[in-house]
């Protein structure tokens, strides 16, 4: 009997422009990324480290002036769901 993955965590988490602080560990959830004030846009990166698991909240996202909150989530196989923050 084949049981399905619980690993909703990430290899990869890229943003551009900027860079996250603290640097990407997979261990860590939180982070902060200070982009120009005339960028309009974040672009995420993402990798999980099963690829039978899925990840939203990647891909462009639009910035308003101020501080801005994003999540990327992942969803393992299993159903168990890790967040990403910044």
């Amino acid at each position: 009997m084949l049981t399905s993955s619980g690993d909703a965590s990430l290899k990869r988490l890229l943003v551009t422009p900027g860079e996250l602080a603290p640097d990407f560990d997979p261990e860590t959830y939180e982070y902060s990324v200070s982009v120009p004030h005339v960028q309009d846009f974040i672009y995420f990166v993402t990798e999980s480290s099963n690829e039978y698991a899925s990840v939203s909240g990647a891909g462009e996202q639009e910035l308003a002036v101020g501080e801005n909150h994003f999540t990327v989530t992942v969803i393992a196989e299993n159903e168990t769901e890790k967040e990403f923050l910044s």
